[in-house]
Formats: C-alpha cells, sequence, structure tokens
C-alpha cells in the first residue's frame, strides 16, 4: 500500500506542470500568458499525454522500489518474526495454564542428605506432574551481618562446601538432576525470584531453630506470599519440635532449665517419629541457572576460602572423615559398635564422632536414635538417648533466649570483671598453657577442626575459671574453628562454662560434671572449693580420666614423648633429669597455683552478684524471669535456676559474716546505753533484732524490684 500511494502521489506532482510556471523577479503570469497556459493543461489530458504520464509514474515508483529493497526485506522478516514468536507465546502459556505448578526443595545448612528429609519427600507427594527443583541459597551481605558469627571463612563453610558437593552428586546419581546454589543480596528476593520463573506453587524447607535462620525464613515467607507461593516449614534436624515443648514450673521449688525438667516435658520419651525414606523419583523440571552458580571455585571462594587452602586442611583434617552422606552412615555404624563394646563412651559423649555430620543433617538425628535402640540395651540406651536430646536441649535454650550467644541468661552477671590479656589468651588459643591436656586439645582443635565433647569442656573451664578471661571470646575462637559448629551448642558450653547459663553445675572440673567422673577417688579440699578446679591434683585426675595412657597429650604434644607415664599429665613434677631433656620444647605453666586463679574468678562473680542482691535467693540460688513460651502457664514468673555450690556457700559465709559483725556491733552499743541490763539479756534481743531487720530489707528491695 505505502508503494502504490507513493506511485500515485508522484504521478500526480509530475503531471501539474502549470504548477510551475515561470516566474521572473517574483512576479506572477500576465493574462495573457495565463490563458495559453489554460488552453495547453486542456490539451495534455489527452489519451497519449495521459499514457505518458502513468509509465513515467510507475517508473518513479520502480526507482523508490529499488532504493528501499533492504529496507523492506528487514521489516518484513521482522514482521514475519514477532507474528511467530506472539503464536508461540500464546502456545507456551496455554500449556502452563494447563500444567500443574511444581515445588521448590530449599536445602539449608542442617538437612545435607536425602534419607528422611521430610522436604523431600513432602515435594515428590505433591508433585502430581508438576516439577521438583532443588536448590540451595547462600547471600553474603545476610551472612556478614552476623558479625563474629558469620560463617564465611570458618571451618564449618569448608565443611559446608564438601557437603553441598557430596549433596549434588547424590541427586544426581539417583534422581538425575543436581542441586543448584543461589546466590544473591538477600535469601526472599533470590528465592522469591527463582519460584517465579519456575513456576512453583510452593517451596518446602526444613525449619531452622537459630535465631538468624528464623529470621530469614520470616523474609522468605513474605517475599514469597506477594507472588502466590506457600512456604512450607518441616522440622528435620531435631527428635522433636523445640518450639512445642513447655516445661511444668508448678513445683516453685524446682529450678528452671534443667535438663531432666526438659525431658520430661518432652513426648520423645516415647520415641520420635521413625526416619523416612528417600522418594525412589523425583519429575524433574527443567534445568535452571539464572540465579545460581556450578563453578565449584566460584561457591569456595563464596564462602571465604580458596581452593588451595580447601586443598590444605584436607590432607590435615581427620583420615576417618568422608564427607558425604554414605560416609555419615558408616561412621554412625562405627560409633553403634564401639558403644556397644565401650559403653562409657556413650555417656561421654554419645554423638563426639557424629557431631559433623549432625551438625549439617547428613545423618538423620531420628535415624541415629532409632538404629541405636535396635543396637544397644535398654540401660545403655536411655544414657545414650539423654545425650542425644541435649541437641534438643540446646536448641530450646537458643529459641528462649535468642541473644545468648552475646549476652548472658543470668543478666546480672553482664560486665564482672575478667582479664583482657590478649598474650595469655593466645597462648590459649596455641595450645602453649603448659598444661598437656589443654595443649593436646586446642593444638587438636587447630588442626583439624575437631574435638573430643569432654575436652571441650576441659579447656573452656581452663580459659574461664584459671584464666579468668570472657566466656565470650572462646565461643568465638570455637565457632571460628570447629567443623561441626552449632550456634545452639556452643552458646549452651561457653555460657555454662561462663557461669552465665541456666545450669552451673554441667560444665567444669568438679565432680558431677561432664568432664570429671566419679571412676577416680578425689579427696575433699579444705574449704569451699571442694567442687571446684581447686589444686592441681583435681586437673591431673580429670587429666588421668580423659586420656589414661596419654595416647593423646603425646599425639598433639610430641615434645612430651621424653616424660615418663607418671608425669605425662603433668611434667612440672618430673624428676630434674627429665626437666633437663625436656628443656624449653614444652612452655612453662602460664599459672601456677591452680587455687589462687580459681579464687581470684570466683571472686570476680561473687562481687558481681553482690550488686544485684534482688537476682540471688536466700538459698543462695540465682533468680531469672521466665521467658514467654517457655512453662506451662508460668511465663513471666520468677524462678530458681541451679547455681555452683562454691558461690551459694560463698555467700552463706559473707550472710554469716555480715550477721556476726552487725550482731558483735550492736552489742557494744546496747552495754554502753544500759548497763543495768544484763549482758546475755541485750545480745540475745539485739541480735533478734538485726537478724529479722536484715531479712526485711532484702525482701524490701526483691519486692520493689517485682514491681519494677
Amino acid at each position: 500500500l505505502g508503494f502504490f500511494a507513493t506511485g500515485s502521489a508522484a504521478c500526480a506532482e509530475w503531471s501539474d506542470p502549470c504548477d510551475d510556471a515561470e516566474v521572473i523577479d517574483g512576479c506572477g503570469p500576465g493574462p495573457a500568458v495565463a490563458e495559453d497556459l489554460q488552453k495547453d493543461k486542456a490539451l495534455m489530458w489527452s489519451g497519449r499525454e495521459l499514457a505518458k504520464m502513468q509509465l513515467s509514474g510507475m517508473q518513479l515508483a520502480a526507482v523508490w522500489m529499488g532504493r528501499n529493497v533492504s529496507r523492506a526485506i528487514t521489516a518484513a522478516v521482522l514482521l514475519a518474526f514477532i507474528i511467530a514468536t506472539y503464536g508461540l507465546l500464546i502456545k507456551l502459556l496455554a500449556a502452563r495454564a494447563g500444567q500443574k505448578r511444581g515445588t521448590l526443595v530449599w536445602f539449608r545448612s542442617f538437612d545435607l542428605r536425602l534419607h528422611d528429609h521430610p522436604a523431600l519427600v513432602y515435594a515428590a507427594a505433591q508433585s502430581g506432574g508438576g516439577a521438583v527443583h532443588c536448590a540451595f541459597a547462600w547471600c553474603e551481605e545476610e551472612d556478614a551481618l552476623q558479625g563474629r558469627w558469620a560463617l564465611r571463612g570458618t571451618f564449618a563453610a569448608l565443611w559446608l562446601h564438601k557437603a553441598l558437593d557430596a549433596l549434588d552428586a547424590s541427586l544426581r546419581l539417583c534422581y538425575g538432576q543436581g542441586l543448584t546454589f543461589l546466590t544473591g543480596p538477600a535469601t526472599a528476593a533470590v528465592l522469591r525470584a527463582t519460584a517465579l520463573e519456575l513456576n512453583v506453587e510452593t517451596v518446602v524447607t526444613s525449619k531452622a531453630y537459630d535465631p538468624a535462620g528464623r529470621e530469614v525464613e520470616d523474609q522468605v515467607k513474605e517475599a514469597l506470599a506477594e507472588v502466590d507461593v506457600k512456604l512450607i516449614r518441616l522440622n528435620s534436624s531435631l527428635l522433636e519440635d523445640v518450639d512445642a515443648v513447655k516445661v511444668d514450673m508448678s513445683d516453685r521449688d524446682a529450678h528452671f532449665g534443667s535438663a531432666p525438667a526438659f525431658l520430661a516435658a518432652c513426648s520423645t520419651k516415647l520415641g520420635p517419629s521413625k526416619p523416612l525414606q528417600p522418594p525412589s523419583v523425583l519429575p524433574w523440571g527443567v534445568p535452571f541457572n539464572v540465579h545460581g552458580t556450578s563453578d565449584e571455585e566460584a561457591r569456595l571462594n563464596a564462602l571465604g576460602w580458596t581452593e588451595t587452602q580447601a586443598l590444605h586442611w584436607v590432607a590435615s583434617s581427620k583420615a576417618a572423615w568422608t564427607i558425604s552422606e554414605e560416609g555419615a552412615l558408616q561412621a554412625m555404624q562405627q560409633f553403634l559398635s564401639r558403644a556397644q563394646t565401650r559403653p562409657y563412651r556413650a555417656q561421654a559423649s554419645a554423638t563426639q564422632c557424629l557431631s559433623p555430620y549432625m551438625r549439617f543433617g547428613m545423618l538423620s538425628c531420628r535415624r541415629l536414635y532409632w538404629e541405636a535402640k535396635k543396637a544397644m540395651d535398654k540401660q545403655l540406651f536411655e544414657i545414650f538417648w539423654r545425650s542425644l536430646a541435649l541437641r534438643d536441649f540446646a536448641n530450646w535454650q537458643l529459641w528462649l533466649f535468642p541473644q545468648m550467644r552475646d549476652q548472658p541468661i543470668r543478666v546480672h552477671y553482664e560486665g564482672r570483671a575478667s582479664s583482657v590479656d590478649k598474650d595469655t589468651l593466645d597462648c590459649w588459643k596455641k595450645g602453649r598453657t603448659g598444661y598437656p591436656l589443654v595443649d593436646a586439645g586446642m593444638r587438636e582443635l587447630q588442626a583439624t577442626g575437631w574435638m573430643a565433647q569432654k575436652v571441650r569442656t576441659v579447656v573452656a573451664t581452663f580459659l574461664c575459671d584459671v584464666l579468668n578471661i570472657s566466656w565470650v571470646e572462646g565461643a568465638a575462637w570455637f565457632h571460628q574453628m570447629l567443623v561441626d559448629a552449632d550456634p545452639a551448642l556452643i552458646a549452651v558450653l561457653w555460657q555454662n562454662a561462663g557461669h552465665v547459663g541456666l545450669d552451673q553445675q554441667s560444665c567444669g572440673l568438679h565432680q558431677g560434671s561432664q568432664a570429671f567422673q566419679d571412676e577416680v577417688a578425689v579427696p575433699t579440699s579444705s574449704g569451699v572449693l571442694q567442687d571446684a578446679w581447686s589444686d592441681c591434683f583435681r586437673a591431673k585426675c580429670c587429666s588421668c580420666r580423659i586420656d589414661r595412657d596419654g595416647a593423646y597429650i603425646r599425639r598433639w604434644c610430641p615434645e612430651l614423648n621424653c616424660v615418663p607415664d607418671p608425669f605425662v599429665h603433668c611434667p612440672w613434677e618430673a624428676p630434674q633429669d627429665v626437666l633437663r631433656t625436656l628443656g624449653n620444647s614444652y612452655p612453662q605453666r602460664i599459672v601456677e597455683d591452680l587455687t589462687i586463679a580459681f579464687e581470684a574468678s570466683c571472686a570476680s562473680i561473687m562481687e558481681q552478684r553482690s550488686r544485684w542482691p534482688q537476682w540471688t535467693e536466700e538459698g543462695g540460688d540465682d533468680i531469672i524471669v521466665l521467658p514467654q513460651g517457655s512453662t506451662v502457664g508460668h511465663d513471666g514468673r520468677r524462678a530458681r535456676i541451679s547455681t555452683k555450690r562454691a558461690f551459694c556457700t560463698k555467700l552463706a559465709q559473707q550472710e554469716e559474716h555480715l550477721s556476726h559483725s552487725g550482731s558483735h556491733a550492736g552489742k557494744t552499743a546496747s552495754h554502753a546505753a544500759s548497763s543495768t541490763r544484763a549482758s546475755d539479756l541485750s545480745e540475745r534481743s539485739i541480735l533478734v533484732r538485726k537478724l529479722p531487720a536484715a531479712k526485711t530489707e532484702r525482701r524490701q528491695k526483691r519486692t520493689m524490684a517485682n514491681h519494677h
């Protein structure tokens, strides 16, 4: 149409030569000339001239078409492409409208397995023809907001990298398609975009119990709701969903936060649910990689490691570890066979060899529970179950006290005097304290990223009780170095080691603690420190209890190979010829008198407690306010928590000393005021007045604090 219109316009323009009459000096034609032009115009419309005019118009049109032929071809091709694309889009939209929307399985850092994976089983059951996609999301910006508790650059991040590799290989082997590693500025934004791209109806994941994980889940849920996508969270990392656990505090004399009370409130006393079998098939969709990466080196760099560092760590780490789901199941079988032949190991640290696999969800705690129940006798299994349930107990505490990684549960302990000697802290980190068991544990941690649970208790108590360094420093170092760095377990261990957690009795080198068992008869020392690290003898007994033959110490402290067995736990007591042979190869003790060191640490705690008497019960136990959701109808009430006997005894001694001092001063004043009254009556009356007055004053302070 454009060609014909152009040709007609050209003909019309060319066929009117009268409009081009000669004009001279801007003047129009005269009358005679105009008349002649009209005659000529009439003659031009003859048939001959008309044919000539039409021919010339066609020539002009042909010239125009020749000049624009390339433009015309391009326009035609473009028009055809648009029509074809539009048709294809209509077909795709029609097919998509008739197809069931799929499911996205959002793997987390604590559920990297196929067996007993509720989210994966749910996705396979709900697919109904819709595709199932598997992805792991990592956002450096969110991780950096955690500060010293960031995962990037830690040994745990390196284990995570290897675990993701193993999970990707397992998915490809079993289902034909691997795991997509998603990256972006925020997890919520990345999953929202991925859900839109894949046209999924549901995102299903394992439930997180740490504060950072819960916050991310809330953000993801809100972002997905904007695009009509549901988020489903299922428990896969604990024996029980601890959000529903509430302890009974109807007995006002009970201590809150004790492990027996928690276990009594758990429904898993009858056993958790049976482990789930992995899906036989997964209906995969088209591969997607718009928001993800399959580059292993890029993923390693995102987690804060280089390939060279990773290879060096693998070469120096524990040879027994095979970082895969298959390796986790093999380790479980080895642990069960060893626990059956050496029962005390189950009580000592039920999951010590399995801790990295449990931390990253490569081994299901439910499967471990039921396998152990089949392999162990009833008495041994009861011990094992209580130890395994402590993981739930730790996560329950982290849910109730989300700030416990940095702040003490016993808030009145905040700000107590502690050492800030960086050189001493550095000696502890490098295993140069002069105490063989402590040094062996810290050197193993630095070399492999792991140590046994009892040794962790020893080194934690040494840092807090002997060196009087803040428990937060130790927790941060464990988070950096442990391959099984679990937010809840680390927080509970170090809170109790620093005497600021719910249970001061569960950590230490006293009789009844995890690190010190009653197999070794320890004489009672004088004074009030009989349940603490009161002398070198107790330290030696603890070391002998954990490492009887000294093989562990000699492995990680080879300088002590020349020291005879009786002195390997206390080389400072070796004969002089042995000490001369040892020379300076092994460091001197940074603290020689453990009793004085513990007294100083205990004094700082007692001084802090004295500043807040309203948070101390008359019997010496500390008091806290029960957090919301922790009890059956007693939230917000004040309750006792387990307090170290040494602190209670110290407090009783201080109160007794103050009472005697007040009584003596009162007797002197009474004798001067009234010499006629008998001295025994004076003493008795003033003592009777003094003691109730002190109790009344304490009650008034406590009442004011409660009102506040």
